[in-house]
C-alpha cells in the first residue's frame, strides 16, 4: 500500500510503500504502549503512538485499541497521514479521562425507575447503593474509589456523616417504598413471604448491647455478631428486614417481625414461608393467636412414634404425598426419589470417611471420631472400642426421600404447599447475594447508626441487583463483569480543539444488559 506525507523543505508529497499493524509495547514502568508500526525492509518503523495505558486498566488499553484500529484503517485507505500531525507525525488524538460508566448507566437508572431519590435525594445515596453492588468493599475503600476513578472528589467522612444522618424515621420510609414498589412491578398483591435468618461478625472482638457473641452460622464464635432477618417475595425481591442483638435465637425472631410486617404494610391474605429452624411448639402457638397463615419445615424425624409410624408407612401416600392431621394443622409429606438418592449418597460419604479413620479391622478408638454428624453410625462397646451400629444405618436409610411441612392452610393442596415451601431457595439466594455478590459482612462498623445504615445500603441494593437480574436473566456476578468493562474515554483532538466522548464497545451481555433495563447503547 502507498502512503505518504510531505517533505517539510520542498513541501513535495513523498510516497512509500508500507505494511503496517498494531504493536503493544510494554515499556520498563509495566505500561503499555499502544503503537502503530511500518515494517519496512523487515525493520520497524513507529509510524503512530495511539496513547499508553497502566497493565491494571483494561478499559483504556481497550479504548486504545480500538482507537489504533480506526486509525490504521483511514491509514491503510489514504494516501496521506492526515490523522496525524504532518511535522512531528504525533496523534491527534489525546486522551483526557477514563472511567467505567456501565455501573453509573445501568444500576443508577434501575435505582432511579424504582424512584429511590424521591426518597432519600441525596446523591451519596444513590452512588453508595451503586458501589455496593459494584465494588463491595469498606467504606474508606468505597471512598478511594468514588475519588481516584470516578472524579467524585469524596472523602469517608462524607459518607459516614451521610450514614449518620440516614435515620430510623427515613429507613422505614425507604423500607415502605421499596416494598409498594415490588407489589408494583410484580403487578400483584405480594401473598407470600419468604422468612430466614443469617448471623453477620465483625471485625472486632469486643461486645456492646447490640453486637453479642451469638451461635454463628460462619464459625465465628469469638468475634460480636448481629442477627438479620430477611423476607423476600416468590421472585425473590427483597421486601424487609429486621436486625436482632448477636445473641438472638433465630426461632424468637419469626412472631414479632411478622407482626411489624403485617402492620407496617396492612397485609391481610398473606402466607408466611419458613423452614424448620423457626418450628417450635412456643411459635406454632403463637402464629396460631395472632391469625397468621404459615408453611413451615417439619422436623419429622423429632415428631412421635405414632406420627413417625404413619410416616413410614407408604400405604398413607398418593401420588408421594402423605397428608396428617396435627391438631389444627397439617403434617404434609412428600416423597422424592432424587432426595432419596440425595440421602444416600450422603451417608455412604460420611460412612467412607469414617472407614478411612478405622485403626484396625471392626475398630475405631473414640479419639479419632470427628464428625459429629457422623458418630450416629457407630456405638460404644467398654471405654474406648466403637463398632459399627448397622441398626442405626437403617434406620436413618428409612427416612431417605421424605420431606414435610406443617402448615394451617386449608385451601392450598398438598402439592402447592410443598411447592411453596419449596421456593424457600430465593430467600437463600438472596441472603448468597448479600454475602458475596454485595459481601453485607464482615462489618466494619461499630457504631448501631452506621450498622443500620449500612443494612439500608445493602437492602436497597439487594433490590437493585434482583430487578436487574430478573430482567437481564443474568446473574449479580455475571453483570458485574459484563460492565467493568463498560467505560466513557473524553479526548481530544489536537488539530481541531474539539472534545469527544466516546463509550467503549460493549460486550455481548453487557449488550444483553443495557437493552433489558432500556439504556441506549
Amino acid at each position: 500500500m502507498l502512503i505518504g506525507t510531505k517533505n517539510f523543505e520542498t513541501g513535495a508529497l513523498v510516497r512509500y510503500h508500507v505494511s503496517m499493524f498494531i504493536r503493544k509495547r510494554k515499556n520498563p514502568t509495566g505500561s503499555i504502549s499502544i503503537q502503530i508500526i511500518n515494517k519496512v525492509n523487515g525493520l520497524n518503523k513507529v509510524v503512530c503512538h495511539i496513547g499508553t495505558a497502566k497493565h491494571n486498566d483494561p478499559n483504556k488499553m481497550k479504548f486504545l485499541i480500538t482507537q489504533a484500529s480506526k486509525a490504521l484503517i483511514k491509514l491503510e485507505n489514504s494516501t496521506n497521514l492526515s490523522l496525524f500531525d504532518e511535522i512531528s507525525i504525533k496523534p491527534r488524538i489525546h486522551t483526557i479521562a477514563s472511567r467505567p460508566t456501565g455501573f453509573l448507566e445501568i444500576f443508577g437508572k434501575v435505582f432511579d425507575d424504582v424512584a429511590l431519590q424521591k426518597v432519600v435525594s441525596d446523591s451519596i445515596f444513590k452512588n453508595l447503593v451503586i458501589f455496593r453492588i459494584a465494588y463491595p468493599v469498606s467504606k474508606l475503600k468505597t471512598a478511594q474509589i468514588m475519588s481516584s476513578v470516578y472524579d467524585l472528589n469524596v472523602d469517608k467522612m462524607v459518607l459516614y456523616r451521610f450514614m449518620d444522618n440516614l435515620d430510623e424515621n427515613t429507613r422505614e420510609l425507604l423500607s415502605q417504598h421499596c416494598f409498594q414498589y415490588v407489589q408494583k412491578f410484580t403487578k400483584k398483591t405480594v401473598d407470600v413471604i419468604f422468612f430466614d435468618c443469617t448471623t453477620l461478625h465483625y471485625e472486632a472482638f469486643d461486645e456492646d448491647d447490640f453486637r453479642k457473641m451469638g451461635y454463628s452460622k460462619v464459625g465465628k464464635f469469638n468475634q460480636p455478631q448481629i442477627l438479620v432477618a430477611l423476607m423476600v417475595t416468590t421472585e425473590g425481591l427483597p421486601v424487609g428486614y429486621e436486625a436482632f442483638q448477636g445473641n438472638t435465637f433465630e426461632g424468637h425472631t419469626l412472631i414479632p417481625v411478622l407482626k411489624r410486617i403485617r402492620t407496617k404494610y396492612k397485609l391481610k391474605n398473606i402466607i408466611f414461608v419458613a423452614d424448620s429452624g423457626m418450628l417450635n411448639e412456643d411459635n406454632l402457638i403463637a402464629l396460631q393467636e395472632s391469625n397468621f397463615e404459615y408453611i413451615v419445615g417439619a422436623k419429622i424425624k423429632n415428631e412421635s412414634n405414632h406420627y413417625k409410624k404413619l410416616i413410614l408407612n407408604k400405604d398413607n401416600y398418593t401420588s408421594d404425598y402423605a397428608t396428617f392431621t396435627k391438631g389444627t394443622d397439617r403434617l404434609i409429606v412428600n416423597y422424592s426419589v432424587e432426595r432419596a438418592k440425595k440421602n444416600k449418597a450422603d451417608r455412604d460419604r460420611a460412612i467412607l470417611r469414617l472407614k478411612k479413620r478405622l485403626v484396625s479391622k471392626n475398630k475405631l478408638t473414640k479419639s479419632l471420631v470427628g464428625n459429629q454428624g457422623a458418630r450416629k453410625y457407630l456405638k460404644l462397646t467398654g471405654e474406648s472400642t466403637i463398632h459399627w451400629n448397622h441398626e442405626k444405618i437403617e434406620e436413618d436409610a428409612a427416612w431417605d426421600g421424605l420431606k414435610g411441612v406443617i402448615t394451617n392452610n386449608t385451601t392450598l393442596t398438598a402439592t402447592e404447599a410443598m411447592s411453596r415451601y419449596r421456593s424457600l431457595w430465593r430467600v437463600e439466594k438472596a441472603f448468597r447475594m448479600s454475602k458475596t455478590d454485595l459481601k453485607i459482612r464482615p462489618i466494619f462498623h461499630w457504631k448501631k447508626s452506621r450498622i443500620e445504615a449500612h443494612l439500608a445500603i445493602t437492602f436497597t441494593a439487594l433490590l437493585v441487583a434482583r430487578l436487574v437480574e430478573i430482567k437481564s436473566n443474568l446473574s449479580t456476578e455475571k453483570i458485574v463483569e459484563a460492565l467493568k468493562y463498560v467505560c466513557t474515554v473524553k479526548y481530544e483532538d489536537l488539530k481541531t480543539g474539539e472534545i469527544i466522548e466516546s463509550r467503549t464497545d460493549l460486550p455481548e451481555n453487557a449488550k444483553i444488559i443495557y437493552k433489558s433495563i432500556g439504556v441506549p447503547f
